[in-house]
Order: C-alpha cells, then structure tokens, then sequence
C-alpha cells in the first residue's frame, strides 16, 4: 500500500513547478505565519491577495485593517457585501475623515458602524488610519464572542479574553501593545478559535454549526476532533503541531489530489518543493 501510495505522488508530482512570490514562502520571521495559513485555509482569512496565500503579515494594524480581518474572522463578509453602496454613503456620510477608508474597507467600516462595532473616535471621525492597540483588538473580539464590554471592563479586556481561554495567561502581556501588527491579529483570532463564547460552545464549534467553517476543513487541520458521530470539540492548542506555512500548504494540496484521485498537481516552488526527495519525505511523515 505504502508503494503504491509513493507511486501515486511520484505521478502526481511529475508536474510544472510555479514560480510563487517568494515572500509568501520563504523563512518567516513572523510569530504567527503558520495559524494565518491556518485560518487561510478555514476561510477565514484573506491576507493580501485575493487568488493566493499572502499574510502580509508586517502591516502595521490601523482600524480599517483590523476591522476588516475581523468581519472575515468571523464569517460576516456575506452580510457586508449585501450593503449597497447608497447604504455606505449614508452610514459613512457623518464622519468628515471618511475619504481617508480605502475603497475595498469601505462597506466593513459602515458595517462595523450599523451593528455597533465600532463608534467614531469622536463625534464626527471614524479614523480608520488611526492605530489598533492590543486592548481595543480584545474588546471587539468579545463582543464577537457575545460577551458586553463596559467602559470600567474595557481596559480588562485581554485579561477578559483570556479567562475566555482565548488566549493563554503568557499571551496576555504580550499582546498588550499600543499598536498591533496583521501578526500580531491573526495570533488573536487564531487563538480565540477556542475561546468560550456566551452560549458555552468554542467559537470554531459555532463556526461549525452555523455553516461558516466546513467541518471536514477543521477536521483535516486537526483544529477538531470527533467527540461522537454527531459532534466535534475542539483539540487543545497546546498538542496541535506547528509547521511552517510553506510546508503546510504544499502538503495539503498533495492531500487533497490524493483524496480526490486527480493524476496531476501543480506545487508551488520554495523551499520544500526544491527537491524531489523532500517531497516524498513530506508525504511519508
């Protein structure tokens, strides 16, 4: 079976090798490479580029940006395209900086603004390039949970979401920063993945069950395992194994050509694709 399965890839990878921005897949220097791949692969996440993985990881986190990674987090990218563009207008046309949100933040600026997000940073600015700091991160991301967060709690709120075991006790000073960067986001969203949420269920449960995140996906990433036949609990994050992002997703696309019996692959070129024995290596490991 073990031959077989060898020759199955032996086949499967006599096949061009592209050529992918090397940035995408070289070494990170980035905390969080591996659960943006992660989250990419759940859906959850979009990074840069709208037909490949690019976590652009080193972005500096303003509002529009982080707000935006967010409403994607959370599966409410559907409910913002249904915004028209006069409903935009309408919701942004109080907020004299309103020129300053990119056009392709637009319609999750005037969301976050209707579903009470996010308030203005006065009574007439949204500012969407102002800095997101670690603690208005973790306050957005419990009331996405379905806890309320005072204006006395507020300031409590990476403590708040790590007692929600979103995050863990070492984490909480670490985020605590006066400006976030993209990895410094997707290390807290990633990690409230297994946060508690209001109705007792962990999120990437609620994920599951409302049909945002596909079960076989959680499944394959080894997120969640089977509890019973009808459902899944989420697996411990400190068991989970971390593998590069480059690693992960040319081991994935081999998965899934030989789950789905295709007879040809194309594999990204880096630094685990450069030699032919390392991609058999992969696919015993």
């Amino acid at each position: 079976m073990k031959k077989t399965k060898i020759f199955l890839v032996i086949i499967l990878i006599i096949s061009c090798f592209v050529s992918i921005s090397q940035v995408a897949f070289a070494e990170s220097a980035y905390k969080y490479e591996s659960e943006s791949w992660q989250i990419y692969k759940l859906g959850l996440f979009a990074g840069a580029s709208s037909d490949r993985f690019n976590p652009d990881l080193g972005v500096k986190l303003n509002r529009q940006i982080g707000i935006t990674l967010l409403l994607n987090f959370f599966g409410k990218t559907p409910e913002v395209k249904q915004l028209s563009s006069t409903d935009i207008n309408g919701i942004l046309s109080s907020y004299t900086d309103q020129s300053l949100i990119l056009p392709w933040a637009r319609p999750y600026m005037a969301f976050a603004v209707k579903t009470g997000m996010i308030v203005g940073t006065s009574s007439t600015t949204i500012g969407p390039s102002s800095k997101l700091d670690g603690v208005s991160f973790a306050a957005m991301i419990l009331r996405y949970l379905g806890y309320p967060v005072e204006r006395k709690d507020f300031i409590n709120s990476i403590q708040t979401l790590c007692d929600k075991r979103g995050l863990d006790t070492s984490d909480v000073n670490y985020f605590n920063k006066l400006e976030l960067t993209k990895d410094d986001a997707v290390g807290m969203v990633y990690n409230s993945l297994f946060a508690v949420c209001s109705n007792e269920e962990s999120l990437i449960e609620n994920l599951i069950s409302s049909g945002v995140v596909p079960v076989e996906t959680a499944l394959s990433l080894c997120i969640v395992r089977y509890n019973n036949p009808a459902s899944v609990k989420p697996v411990r994050r400190e068991v989970l194994v971390k593998k590069p992002a480059g690693y992960q997703q040319v081991y994935d696309l081999i998965s899934e050509a030989l789950l789905s019996g295709k007879t040809s692959i194309v594999l990204p070129k880096n630094e685990y694709t450069d030699n032919f024995d390392k991609i058999v290596d992969m696919v015993n490991a």
